[in-house]
């Protein structure tokens, strides 16, 4: 809760810092997701509860770029990714990098999204639910990415009263 990103030295015991704690807008309270970028690298990324996406470098620390996600109140889930690399020839055809993902908690209990950005720069690419059209509660799970079939599995909450759908395609 403490607003920054940080990175313990793995090869030492003492707990030592690898680099110097990203400051963040809001406390992120999901779990980071590291991933091996298709186009070289590797980069880490989170979201916040002021909903913020980050990609950090892992080497440095630095913010390589910060979303704003306008219409996403908090990012609670760890953030998913489909890497160009070891997807199938229709994404590679649809996207010339690799895709993150990231689910919404929201005030709302319907309308919670789900947003597609580019990995090299955290632009928009698509927005599930973008309209409101689906009443979809929060998403606390991280997406889970289908390479053979080129989908996005979400579990959200079924709603106060349960009546709501949870499982999203």
């Amino acid at each position: 809760n403490a607003s920054r990103i940080i990175s313990l030295n793995s090869a030492q015991t003492d707990g030592s810092q690898a680099w110097a704690p990203l400051a963040t807008v809001a406390p992120i309270q999901g779990w980071l997701t590291w991933i091996p970028l298709s186009g070289g690298g590797e980069a880490v990324i989170g979201g916040d509860q002021g909903g913020k996406v980050y990609r950090v470098n892992v080497t440095t620390g630095a913010a390589t770029w910060q979303a704003i996600l306008v219409g996403g109140d908090v990012i609670q889930a760890p953030p998913a990714a489909q890497l160009r690399a070891y997807a199938n020839p229709a994404f590679q055809a649809a996207y010339t990098e690799d895709v993150l993902f990231a689910a919404t908690w929201n005030v709302t209990s319907t309308n919670n999204k789900l947003f597609a950005l580019r990995a090299s720069d955290g632009a928009l690419l698509w927005t599930f639910n973008g309209t409101g059209a689906y009443q979809v509660d929060y998403m606390v799970g991280m997406p889970y990415v289908d390479y053979a079939q080129n989908r996005i599995y979400l579990a959200s909450r079924a709603g106060s009263g349960g009546g709501q759908k949870s499982l999203w395609v």
